[in-house]
């Protein structure tokens, strides 16, 4: 779990030694909680292989194991539904902002989200926009304005992309099937606000029994996580958006 803090009082305007203490403001404390979420992914490959492969089998399997987990927490902290035993995702978060494109991507919709989140004082770190990457392309090619020598909305790849001035990336963990199943997802936050909870570290067991008339060895991944997001305010999403 982790701590909001909030000051819900008010400056009070004094003259010089006023006789009186000014009005004391209280120190509000809410809690943001979280409990494990357990995801597991398992796989399996043949004695035979493990005799004859040229590489590390072991690791060739663990590796992959690893990385579909990385994916997995990526995709959940953003789409996660929240039920099924699932993460709840930003996308799923009650509250965060939305703006509804209806179309392809412009600079006027993009400063909309940007808008949103300051127009709320949830503006409080570094923001960052992330799309897909189908989303990106579209951005890189289509200019900020129609005037002429205007710049692309998108510059820069996707280590040092820039969207209206702030730092921007890509990645497939976007969904490209929201709304009526062909829009693409755009999140503008403050990630620092999204947090993922962890119980221990990956888990894999290496299973040679269960299939051993088989001749197989089984590997089996598990992780125990869960995601929040600490103010809702300080993210909005991108709705009805199409490349």
């Amino acid at each position: 779990m982790a701590e909001q803090i909030v000051f819900p009082g008010a400056i009070d305007w004094t003259g010089e030694n006023p006789g009186s203490d000014v009005a004391e403001s209280n120190l509000l404390l809410d809690q943001v909680t979280m409990s494990p979420k357990i995801g597991q992914a398992t796989t399996s490959y043949s004695r035979n292989l493990l005799n004859q492969g040229v590489v590390s089998v072991d690791n060739l399997v663990t590796d992959d194991l690893a990385s579909i987990n990385a994916l997995e927490v990526d995709r959940v902290v953003i789409h996660g539904s929240g039920s099924s035993f699932q993460p709840r995702g930003i996308y799923s978060t009650s509250g965060i902002g939305s703006v509804a494109f209806g179309g392809a991507i412009t600079k006027a919709k993009v400063v909309d989200m940007e808008t949103a989140i300051c127009a709320a004082n949830a503006d409080i770190g570094s923001m960052a926009y992330l799309t897909t990457p189908n989303i990106r392309g579209t951005a890189k090619k289509t200019l900020e304005f129609s005037s002429a020598g205007s710049n692309p909305l998108w510059t820069g790849n996707n280590e040092n992309g820039e969207l209206n001035g702030y730092k921007a990336g890509a990645t497939n963990q976007v969904s490209k099937t929201l709304g009526s199943g062909s829009d693409h997802g755009i999140l503008f936050g403050v990630w620092a606000e999204s947090m993922v909870g962890e119980w221990g570290a990956l888990e894999l067991i290496t299973d040679p029994y269960r299939l051993k008339k088989q001749g197989m060895i089984e590997i089996t991944s598990y992780i125990s996580i869960d995601h929040a997001v600490r103010q809702a305010a300080a993210f909005c999403k991108g709705t009805t958006l199409v490349p």
